[in-house]
């Protein structure tokens, strides 16, 4: 059903998968192009609208509602500390690679917006994010597609799009982790401040 749902709808399945947050999809467009079922650049464009629109709206959400959840909310909070650390540690690097990183994808956007990230820059660094991302994400999908083509055959299944999911969990995953260990916020406090000292 999925397989078909995508084949009927083409580009405009994966623009509204990629709306939401859509790896799998992208990744399975990727396969069906390589196989002559669907456009390769009109997935990667596909996913490249999507996406931006997608990160945009819970940009602009979070800029406009997300203060007061922030603020009540002590799991949110803690997030947002989280994301304000990976972005002053690794500024432009983490808001161009964030949406690779499983887990932190959707609230990343919604965080930036509730802390006031410049909305102008959010914009530009958003669509050059979301370009590269799609274009890897069809590119990832195409190569699965080539490497089992002969191995699959022509038996209809998308056994592909499994092993898929789980390179791209793997890669996220280790991502995630790796940034995780560079950013020790538990000691980040007490470490800034400085000794008490006696008159």
């Amino acid at each position: 059903m999925f397989k078909d749902f995508i084949l009927q709808y083409g580009a405009w399945a994966v623009a509204i998968g990629t709306f939401f947050e859509g790896e799998t999809i992208v990744v399975a467009a990727g396969a069906m192009a390589h196989k002559g079922l669907l456009n390769f650049w009109e997935i990667v464009f596909a996913a490249f609208a999507g996406s931006t629109l997608g990160d945009m709206t819970w940009f602009l959400g979070g800029r406009y509602f997300g203060r007061p959840l922030l603020d009540r909310n002590e799991k949110w909070r803690k997030r947002s500390e989280r994301i304000q650390a990976f972005t002053k540690r690794f500024g432009v690097g983490f808001i161009l690679v964030f949406r690779f990183m499983y887990g932190i994808r959707t609230v990343t956007p919604a965080v930036l917006g509730a802390t006031h990230y410049p909305v102008a820059r959010y914009m530009i660094l958003n669509a050059i994010s979301a370009a590269i991302w799609a274009f890897c994400f069809t590119s990832i999908g195409w190569g699965v597609g080539e490497a089992l083509t002969h191995i699959l055959a022509r038996r209809g299944r998308i056994i592909e799009l499994l092993i898929a999911a789980v390179v791209v969990s793997i890669v996220g995953w280790t991502a995630w982790h790796f940034l995780k260990k560079r950013t020790p916020l538990d000691d980040e406090a007490a470490g800034d401040q400085p000794p008490d000292k006696k008159a």
